[in-house]
């Protein structure tokens, strides 16, 4: 009878635990948190960026992506709709720009720069539009822009009037390189002269 009132103790309390639990996320989900929200504008291909990826500011995580779509009538231009932590200090200044997060490909929106005398950006463009930041080429697009000229100087080096004109420097090489060897005993005997004109001396 005693063990019995103990596992109905026990499981009391469990069900308790859980109800309590229950409660608690749905309070926390009934919680209104304030944001604040900006357009990033990106003129670049923005691939490992999704909704929901990570907003950062000097390395620190203040928000997430909650929206991408094209600009309008202009397929070109991204524009990313970030949620970050009211009071994020975004000031005047600030540079966005897309970053890779690790190796896995994943990006991620890196806020920076801005100096501390400077207002708030949503204090600037007010309160009743969402402020918008133009985005800066970032690391990733400046490399593959650069890997675009590297190729094309390569292509350049290998064109034809450069390769026919290094085959014919190698020809002049093998070329000399066979009366050297022709001529192998005729150089012996001028070094020899130089070692006892040396020694004479």
């Amino acid at each position: 009878m005693e063990t019995r009132a103990h596992h109905v103790l026990i499981g009391a309390f469990m069900l308790a635990a859980i109800a309590a639990a229950l409660l608690f996320s749905l309070w926390l989900g009934s919680v209104d948190r304030e944001f604040d929200e900006y357009d990033v504008v990106f003129q670049e291909n923005i691939s490992g960026l999704s909704v929901g990826g990570d907003v950062l500011l000097s390395g620190v995580r203040i928000g997430e992506v909650r929206s991408l779509d094209w600009a309008e009538n202009d397929p070109n231009r991204v524009i990313a709709r970030v949620r970050v932590e009211k009071g994020a200090p975004i000031k005047k200044g600030a540079k966005a720009e897309l970053e890779l997060v690790g190796i896995t490909g994943v990006a991620a929106i890196q806020f920076s720069g801005g100096q501390t005398d400077e207002p708030l950006l949503k204090e600037i463009q007010g309160q009743t539009k969402i402020p918008v930041i133009i985005a800066e080429p970032s690391n990733i697009a400046q490399l593959l822009e650069g890997s675009g000229e590297i190729v094309a100087n390569i292509n350049q080096l290998l064109s034809p009037k450069n390769t026919e004109t290094v085959s014919a420097i190698l020809e002049n090489i093998q070329v000399v390189t066979e009366q050297l060897a022709e001529n192998k005993q005729g150089i012996s005997d001028t070094v020899r002269n130089i070692e006892e004109i040396t020694e004479n001396l």
